[in-house]
């Protein structure tokens, strides 16, 4: 691994392998959660949906107590972090967030919420963003 990122860091385009947000017309972003780390891509595609290349990658080690989530608080919270993170390229864009965590996309229907799920769902609201399911074997981006 080593080797890779040397290469990548002798090469004189290195900077050149990430795009600009703003020179593509759709954003998606990949997001995945394990139980030490949360960590995503955003990726930038043309009118034809075809990939453009990536704008830039997250990544972020868990500590303890964020360690003790749910599955479900752990996959929303990559979200949020994830959106927190690209806030600057995504501003006033409309983002597709991509997860293999399929309840998500009924969170506003739940009737009762922790007051941490309410407060991510408050940061959520800033962004233009649509939660879509991806199936965890398409997901690899993220992986």
């Amino acid at each position: 691994m080593n080797c890779v990122r040397q290469q990548l860091f002798n090469q004189k385009n290195f900077w050149s392998l990430l795009i600009s947000a703003y020179s593509v017309k759709l954003l998606k972003r990949f997001t995945d959660a394990s139980n030490a780390a949360i960590r995503g891509v955003l990726q930038g595609y043309d009118d034809d949906d075809r990939l453009v290349g990536v704008v830039g990658y997250f990544s972020k080690s868990l500590d303890v107590h964020q360690r003790r989530y749910l599955v479900y608080d752990e996959k929303l919270f990559v979200i949020v972090e994830s959106l927190w993170h690209f806030r600057i390229q995504i501003a006033d864009r409309h983002v597709v967030v991509h997860t293999d965590h399929v309840s998500l996309r009924h969170l506003l229907l739940q009737k009762q919420l922790h007051p941490r799920i309410m407060r991510w769902l408050d940061t959520l609201s800033e962004y233009d963003a649509k939660i879509t399911h991806i199936s965890r074997l398409k997901n690899k981006v993220a992986d």
